[in-house]
């Protein structure tokens, strides 16, 4: 999102800066747990087992107030999943694939 202001612009920390901001402010005016009853009340059932738990973790980690989520994954889907659902808490994915660990 910020590659071609911070590559090309004259003020490249500048504009991290301020988009930062913009995504603390952003995220301080969503109300999680509704937000998260609405997506999974939206979902599909049946649904398989890795959005299960994905929606599971998200809903422990807004009652418990978590710090964070953390997430193994191999191909970064378990990490989608949970990042569907909103939480709340930053997600820390870890992976020994390479290739999911850039995305």
């Amino acid at each position: 999102m910020l590659s071609g202001e911070t590559a090309k612009g004259a003020y490249p920390l500048e504009a991290v800066k301020t988009m930062h901001e913009t995504c603390i402010l952003a995220e301080s005016a969503i109300c999680y747990p509704p937000l998260f009853n609405e997506i999974r009340d939206l979902t599909p059932r049946p649904t398989e087992t890795t959005e299960t738990v994905a929606s599971s973790a998200v809903s422990a980690a807004h009652e418990q107030n978590a710090g964070a989520i953390i997430v193994l994954t191999t191909s970064g889907k378990t990490a989608r999943l949970v990042s569907k659902y909103r939480p709340k808490c930053p997600i820390i994915c870890l992976t020994r694939n390479e290739a999911t660990a850039r995305q």
